[in-house]
């Protein structure tokens, strides 16, 4: 979505908790939804490496360990989960990250040329 809009930008999917797989619910509506999860995705564990090379850092009720530059912290609390069906919770995922998107847009619009 990002790059529809030509936003130098790429999300990537870490957890404090990851599961082994992801669940086939989630699979299955990414799949009618037109998209795949790249050959031989696994869920991995949010690294200090990831922290530390994040624009934004996205977190969906959790509590994150804080870091210097807490501005990159976005908390996404009280949203459906994907247990409760795909349908609802990807739909307000999907209005946060348009959100996140327009408010990337937004910042990059109003740095100066060479920033």
């Amino acid at each position: 979505m990002a790059a529809e809009r030509g936003l130098p930008f790429r999300a990537i999917s870490r957890g404090t908790a990851p599961d082994a797989t992801v669940p086939s619910r989630v699979t299955e509506g990414l799949k009618r939804d037109g998209l795949r999860l790249p050959e031989g995705f696994t869920p991995t564990a949010l690294s200090g490496t990831d922290m530390a090379q994040a624009i934004r850092i996205v977190s969906f009720d959790v509590i994150l360990p804080t870091m210097q530059d807490s501005s990159r912290f976005v908390r996404w609390d009280g949203l459906p989960v994907f247990n409760d069906g795909y349908d609802a919770a990807n739909r307000a995922i999907m209005s946060m990250v348009e959100s996140l998107i327009r408010e990337l847009h937004d910042a990059g619009k109003a740095k100066p040329k060479g920033q």
